[in-house]
C-alpha cells in the first residue's frame, strides 16, 4: 500500500541512495508538480521533495508549501532540508564543524573510500550527529572485504557506545537501526513509496528514472499509477527476504534488478553487507546488555552472512 510519494524536482537534484543522478538541470514543469501534489492529496500520501541545488522560483515554493511535506537536499540547501545529503567523506570532513545535531545527514561514499576514511564518520557520530551511510558501489564489495568491514564497524560501535553512555543520542543505519527494529523496515520503493520524476511519469524510485528504464515506468501523473507484477516489490514476494531478520536492510529493488536481473532477489553483496552490519549491531547490543541497558532487545546469533546459503535447501 502506497504511503509516500517522492517528487524529484530536477534532474540535478542530489541522489540520496545507491544510484547516481545527473548534473544537467531539468526542472519539473509547474503543472506536473501541481498534478503530483493533487495525486498525493487524493491518495493520502506523504510528500518528500528532492530539492535541486539552486533556489526554486517563487511559484514553485508557494505550491510546495501548500501541503505538508519533507525535504531532501544537499549541503547548499541544508537550511531548508530535513535530510541533508553529503557527497563523500571529504565533503563530510570539510563541513563536520557546521553540521546541525537537529538534522539527519546522509553521506554517499565509495566502499574503498569508507574503508580508508571511516574515522570521519566516527568523529561526526561523537558530536551527536545522526548519520546514515549509503554506498555507491555495492557491486564492488567482495568476500575479501568482509573482515575489513566487520573490523571497521566494530571500531565504530565502540566509539558510538561511548558517545551514548556519555549522554549523546547519535545513531547510524550501519549499527543502531537494527537494534531499534522488530520487523522489516526496508526502502519500500514500488510498494509503500512511488517517485514522480520531472518527465511526469511514476517510477519505483529515482534510480529507475535516471536509468531511463522503460520497465520501471509505472504510469504517469495524468492516468495514475500502474504497477505490473506489484507483488515483486513487496516483502511477501521476496522469498529470501521475508525469512530474513536483517530488518534494517534497504532491500533495494533497483540493486536487485541491476545485479540479479530480478526485482525480488537480492544480490550476494547486498545480503552480506547487511548481515555484517546486523552482526555488528548484535555485538553492540550485547555490550549494552552487560551494562543493563536495552535488555528487552535481542538479536539472535546466526551462522551465515548470505540467507541464500541457509535457505537454498528449504
Amino acid at each position: 500500500m502506497l504511503k509516500y510519494i517522492v517528487i524529484l524536482l530536477d534532474d540535478s537534484s542530489p541522489s540520496y541512495c545507491h544510484y547516481n543522478g545527473k548534473k544537467e538541470s531539468n526542472l519539473i514543469p509547474l503543472d506536473t508538480l501541481s498534478k503530483g501534489i493533487l495525486f498525493a492529496m487524493k491518495h493520502d500520501l506523504r510528500i518528500q521533495y528532492v530539492l535541486p541545488n539552486y533556489d526554486l522560483p517563487r511559484a514553485y515554493i508557494e505550491l510546495i508549501n501548500s501541503m505538508f511535506h519533507d525535504t531532501i537536499g544537499n549541503l547548499k540547501q541544508g537550511n531548508i532540508s530535513d535530510i541533508v545529503v553529503v557527497e563523500g567523506l571529504h565533503e563530510l570532513n570539510v563541513n563536520s564543524e557546521k553540521l546541525d545535531a537537529g538534522k539527519r545527514y546522509l553521506v554517499r561514499a565509495d566502499i574503498q573510500e569508507f574503508f580508508s576514511g571511516y574515522r570521519v564518520v566516527a568523529n561526526v557520530l561523537s558530536r551527536n550527529i545522526s548519520l546514515n551511510v549509503v554506498f555507491t558501489n555495492v557491486e564492488s564489495f567482495s568476500d575479501n572485504d568482509i573482515n575489513t568491514y566487520a573490523g571497521i564497524l566494530k571500531e565504530l560501535a565502540a566509539s558510538l557506545k561511548e558517545t551514548i553512555l556519555n549522554g549523546g543520542n547519535a545513531n547510524t543505519n550501519l549499527l543502531t537501526d537494527r537494534i531499534a527494529l522488530d520487523e522489516m523496515n526496508n526502502c519500500g520503493a514500488g510498494d509503500s513509496s512511488i517517485t514522480l520524476a520531472p518527465d511526469g511519469k511514476f517510477y519505483p524510485c529515482p534510480a529507475f528514472y535516471y536509468d531511463n528504464d522503460a520497465y520501471g515506468q509505472l504510469g504517469d501523473v495524468v492516468s495514475g499509477v500502474t504497477i505490473p507484477n506489484k507483488k515483486l516489490y513487496t516483502l511477501e514476494g521476496a522469498p529470501l527476504c521475508r525469512r530474513c531478520d536483517a530488518y534494517h536492510c534497504k532491500r533495494c529493488v533497483w540493486q536487485n534488478k541491476k545485479l540479479t536481473y530480478e526485482l525480488n532477489i537480492p544480490s550476494h553483496q547486498q545480503c552480506v553487507m547487511a548481515h555484517v552490519e546486523r552482526n555488528a549491531s548484535r555485538e553492540l547490543l550485547e555490550a549494552f546488555h552487560q551494562l543493563g541497558i536495552l535488555k528487552e532487545k535481542n538479536i539472535e546469533v546466526v551462522d551465515y552472512l548470505d540467507p541464500f546459503d541457509k535457505f537454498q535447501s528449504i
